[in-house]
């Protein structure tokens, strides 16, 4: 169980909080986890290219006293300049390194081909970012492993904090929906490392032996017109696909949902990854499907917590499925399970517990 969060370890300490993506998720969740743990939390978040913003985010930074600098997920190029600012006054710079480029960009979306004059840049700025920082924050020991490797960084300077979800948005409440279907939600940006070209081919299948099931894939983005086009090709229909929808509406989506399912590409970054949805399905108290990958095990037990599966396998992804809805009480089980492992490791009390260690420490508090 996570200490509870009126230890505040870090009271009295103002922590910056510079980004470009003001409304992503993990920059969401890391704030509000620091906030519990006891920190003000100045954040300056300003989604303009690098050289637009920064002449906003060095008058922060030269304006007031710190304690801390976290630059958040995605602000690699702000790394260097933070350390230039604060060096003299020997502020802590700690960097969110839960995406690496060259893993998103080369790797998981294939948009920049390996060897490239633009690869080799990408892979330069996951570098000089982790080692320009004091300490680096990722979401899984297997990336970590993977980030050592590609950067040289000692595994001293590394912390690994959970994605974890947000519960003061997700959280468990009544299935409303009484249709007699037995829903399966998928919600992405339809990168290649989610695998959904798995979930349309074990919809496929289940569709020809089951009515009572449907799916709901949710999103858009990368892959998503190649996927409904296999969709049609495959015949598979018991599915149905739907734009994306705003972040405050999925709470209710999930909760609608009879399953929840997380990613099950077969790509590397897809087996160092559990991605936000698989949280979200915990926090809601709804059973989650996602493929059995090393960060899976990291935090997660088959049969326990959720169902694990072969990554890249519609087979035995559809045979899950089925089992999960024959099996109600089992079922059932699994969820609740999973949502106590939730609270105990991936809420914001939870997160605010690591967090609040991890710039303790750093801080030497």
């Amino acid at each position: 169980m996570p200490e509870p969060h009126d230890a505040r370890p870090l009271a009295g300490t103002r922590i910056a909080h510079l980004g470009r993506q003001p409304r992503y998720t993990r920059d969401r969740i890391v704030a509000k986890a620091l906030e519990r743990a006891g920190a003000e939390v100045i954040t300056v978040a300003d989604p303009r290219r690098f050289p637009q913003r920064w002449p906003r985010f060095a008058r922060v930074i030269g304006g007031r006293r710190f304690d801390a600098v976290l630059v958040s997920t995605l602000s690699h190029a702000d790394v260097p300049l933070t350390r230039m600012l604060v060096s003299a006054r020997h502020t802590p710079v700690v960097f969110d390194a839960s995406i690496a480029l060259y893993e998103s960009m080369v790797e998981s979306r294939g948009t920049t081909h390996p060897g490239s004059l633009g690869a080799r840049r990408l892979a330069l700025q996951d570098r000089l970012a982790c080692r320009l920082a004091d300490h680096v924050l990722v979401d899984t020991a297997t990336h970590q492993s993977y980030l050592q490797g590609r950067t040289g960084v000692p595994s001293s300077r590394f912390s690994r904090v959970w994605l974890g979800a947000d519960d003061e948005v997700m959280s468990p409440r009544p299935q409303v929906r009484a249709d007699g279907q037995f829903r399966v939600l998928f919600y992405a940006t339809y990168s290649p490392l989610h695998g959904a070209e798995h979930i349309v081919a074990a919809a496929a299948e289940i569709s020809r032996s089951h009515d009572d099931i449907e799916f709901l894939l949710v999103g858009s983005g990368h892959t998503d017109r190649a996927i409904r086009k296999l969709a049609e090709d495959r015949k598979a229909t018991k599915l149905r696909f739907s734009g994306r929808v705003p972040y405050a509406q999925l709470p209710d989506l999930i909760a609608s949902s009879d399953v929840c399912l997380g990613v099950f590409g077969s790509i590397a970054p897809a087996a160092r990854v559990i991605p936000f949805k698989v949280y979200d399905g915990l926090a809601m108290a709804r059973p989650v499907v996602t493929a059995d990958t090393p960060a899976a095990r990291e935090a997660l037990v088959d049969r326990v917590h959720c169902r694990l599966c072969p990554a890249a396998d519609p087979a035995a992804l559809a045979e899950v499925l089925i089992e999960l809805k024959r099996d109600t009480e089992e079922t059932r089980a699994i969820a609740e399970r999973g949502h106590q492992l939730f609270r105990d490791r991936f809420s914001l009390d939870a997160l605010s517990v690591d967090l609040g260690r991890t710039f303790a420490t750093l801080l030497h508090r």
